[in-house]
């Protein structure tokens, strides 16, 4: 059961939050810049400059019912003066049945936070009957985004960190709202919606300040099999965001898009592609990660061999990662490729540029067709220049760790502060076991932070309290 998620997030700048102006229910409020520290804001290639003291607000009246359908609920705020304790926010899903493993029974989702100063949990919000999807802590810290999944309605919520302000922003009735992603001003909210029997039926913006929706993208079916489908992957900045897509309705994404949703609606043939996988045939496993570069100027790509590794002979289709991998920068926008890093022994799966200087790296080496060397397998950091490979963990025998599933932001993985990381591991048997595990950047032994048989763990984000 290899439960890979391709539902990249939000890559955004890190700076202090402003204080939020209150708004009545169903009111805007402007929201502030992302925070890297309660007392400094950072703009990439710009000094730091201090910010006004942050005083806690209880928020105003909300509504949690669904605004009417088709329309957008625009998000009432209040600021929550943050602490200086690290802490990790993680989701808990529980099922009241014992076959969890297809994820049946009525389940139960809790948004939680653990300091790892003090070792004390903090529950968030806990909510019955439904699975969350694409939680994201935003970039001053303060909110979580999520979307909640129930039999007949997906809905956009969010709530303080405190637990405070919990309310609905959009509804979605009989259909799918999947790989969700908040951009950096906090505004927008980019989602990805579906309905059966069409299937993917495009791409929307949310501006959950001023309560508008508009669709961006939408589907073009050129195949019986239905349309292409279009996976936001990052945000660039607040109008551009990279996504994955392919030529053909049921082929793996083997290619990355730019898409401008300040053009208006648009399709597959007006993205700009920056990137397209090497391999011999659009079926073969996606074997490449991209990430944007800390400042939003170059983007990453890991691009693993695939078809063309020395065990494959060209029969590896659909399940082999394994090296040698190959990792490329370009400009943001696209263009020459340059080789930043190849090594013949690592299996990629995930890249992120998680500091200024340092890229967090995730190992997966595996194959369902042949014998793979997996004993590489687990987190590595390299430096921004490509120097400094440094293996931080290892992952022990029929164990996968995973990074943040569901947005790419530099405090999705790593600390506020760039000093330590965290990620989750499951193991491939029946019944499968979750642990959340943190650790230094500097190295040494990672400690756990939980571990549950049955229950769902899953990394969110990091934010201070």
């Amino acid at each position: 059961m290899r439960m890979t998620r391709f539902s990249h997030c939000i890559f955004a700048l890190l700076g202090c939050s402003l204080i939020f102006l209150l708004a009545a229910c169903g009111g805007t409020s402007v929201n502030p810049p992302p925070t890297s520290s309660p007392t400094t804001a950072v703009t990439p290639g710009k000094t730091a400059t201090p910010v006004p003291t942050i005083t806690t607000q209880p928020v105003p009246p909300v509504q949690t019912s669904c605004p009417p359908q088709g329309s957008v609920r625009a998000a009432v705020t209040a600021p929550l003066a943050l602490g200086k304790d690290p802490n990790i926010v993680y989701l808990v899903t529980e099922y009241n049945l014992s076959n969890t493993q297809n994820e049946t029974g009525t389940p139960t989702s809790t948004l939680k936070r653990y300091d790892v100063t003090t070792g004390a949990k903090t529950e968030i919000v806990k909510i019955p009957g439904v699975t969350i999807d694409s939680p994201q802590v935003s970039a001053d810290g303060q909110w979580i985004l999520f979307v909640t999944l129930a039999d007949h309605s997906n809905e956009l919520q969010m709530v303080r960190m405190d637990g405070q302000g919990l309310q609905t922003l959009y509804c979605l009735q009989n259909g799918r709202i999947s790989n969700a992603l908040w951009a950096s001003n906090q505004q927008k909210v980019l989602f990805s919606a579906s309905a059966a029997p069409n299937g993917f039926s495009g791409l929307y913006v949310a501006n959950i300040a001023n309560g508008t929706i508009e669709q961006v993208l939408k589907p073009v079916s050129s195949s019986p099999l239905g349309s292409v489908a279009v996976i936001p992957i990052t945000w660039l900045d607040n109008t551009r965001v990279y996504v994955s897509f392919s030529n053909f309705p049921i082929a793996p994404e083997d290619r990355i898009g730019l898409l401008d949703t300040s053009r208006g609606t648009q399709t597959v043939s007006d993205l700009t592609t920056v990137y397209q996988q090497t391999l011999g045939t659009p079926f073969n496993y996606p074997c490449y990660d991209a990430d944007s570069s800390y400042d939003a100027t170059m983007l990453y790509i890991s691009q693993c061999s695939g078809i063309s590794a020395p065990n494959c002979s060209g029969s590896c289709a659909l399940g082999t990662r394994e090296g040698p991998t190959t990792i490329f920068t370009e400009t943001a926008t696209g263009g020459s490729k340059q080789t930043f890093l190849t090594n013949q022994s690592l299996g990629i799966a995930a890249i992120r540029a998680v500091t200024g200087n340092t890229l967090l790296l995730q190992v997966d080496t595996f194959s369902e067709n042949h014998t793979v060397d997996s004993s590489q397998n687990g987190l590595w950091k390299v430096n921004a220049d490509g120097s400094g490979l440094t293996r931080l963990t290892t992952d022990a025998k029929g164990i996968i760790t995973s990074l943040c599933q569901f947005s790419q932001n530099p405090w999705s993985n790593v600390s506020r502060d760039g000093s330590m990381y965290a990620f989750e591991t499951y193991n491939e048997v029946y019944p499968t076991t979750f642990t959340l595990v943190f650790g230094q950047m500097s190295g040494g032994n990672p400690q756990t932070l939980a571990s549950i048989t049955g229950t769902h763990l899953e990394m969110v984000g990091w934010t201070t309290m």
